[in-house]
């Protein structure tokens, strides 16, 4: 009777360190400016950890790291837009110069990158871009 009391003492004082140590972990994690940031599934395998165990003991922790990599993944996808309507406006004036039509395929051909101008943002630009030299606009 006393080993099991023992046990479960050290069985007790082992999850009340795991579960401090988690919690610093994910503190340090919500605070640190590191770049990229990681996602809550990173942190739970360095930590060693189940993902979901994290969410269900740390959810305000967890709820902080979560917005900290969407906001990071948002500000790429929009980096990764306004680099390419850049670069698309440049493509329709060289193809101009050129005396090529700027057309969709031409523009993706001369980028090398297929399917760049299905993007919404990114056509609307081609389209400007194209109106502009045309100057219906």
């Amino acid at each position: 009777m006393a080993n099991l009391c023992i046990f479960n003492c050290i069985s007790l004082h082992f999850s009340i360190a795991k579960y401090r140590y988690i919690e610093r972990q994910l503190e340090h994690w919500a605070v640190s400016n590191i770049q990229p940031p990681p996602s809550v599934k990173k942190v739970a395998i360095i930590i060693g950890c189940d993902r979901r165990l994290l969410y269900k003991k740390h959810p305000e922790l967890c709820k902080i790291i979560s917005q900290k990599y969407l906001a990071y993944i948002e500000n790429c996808a929009k980096e990764r837009v306004e680099s390419l309507k850049k670069r698309v406006a440049t493509a329709v004036y060289s193809l101009n110069s050129q005396g090529i039509y700027p057309s969709r395929r031409k523009v993706e051909n001369y980028l090398k990158m297929p399917g760049a101008i299905k993007e919404k943002a990114v056509r609307c630009t081609w389209k400007q871009e194209i109106k502009k030299l045309t100057g219906l606009e």
